[in-house]
């Protein structure tokens, strides 16, 4: 099964992987399971050590590269369709980049592992979060 990991998330996962509850510790642990995490999750990152809302211990390049490494992520690159259609989804959620993650989640018929309580809210969204 392949799941997509949003920003959250990846970040609890690298600060205290025992917090996340039990159905999203079983989809990333499972040696059957393709966790994905998007590009955007950088972005996103990025963003927010700019903006003094968090920090991180490497610049965020070398710290994307170093956790996927160490929890067997899989970079997932930007595509087309999904960033052309984003704008088109319903307007239950304003986040730029969790529209994009709900986007790709739907082109790619994956569920996102998050805690954000707006995504199920999407036809179609299937939530690993509980």
């Amino acid at each position: 099964m392949k799941y997509l990991l949003d920003t959250c998330a990846l970040i609890q996962l690298v600060n205290d992987s025992s917090k996340l509850p039990e159905a999203a510790r079983h989809a990333i642990d499972d040696d059957s399971s393709t966790i994905y995490v998007s590009v955007l999750s950088a972005a996103e990152l990025s963003i927010k050590v700019g903006k003094n809302k968090l920090s991180l211990s490497l610049p965020v390049t070398e710290w994307i590269q170093k956790v996927t490494q160490l929890h067997h992520l899989t970079l997932l690159p930007l595509d087309l369709i999904p960033c052309a259609t984003a704008g088109q989804l319903p307007w239950i959620h304003s986040d730029p980049f969790d529209r994009l993650l709900i986007a790709i989640a739907l082109q790619q018929n994956m569920p996102i592992i998050t805690s954000d309580k707006s995504i199920p809210d999407y036809a179609g969204v299937q939530v690993i979060w509980k």
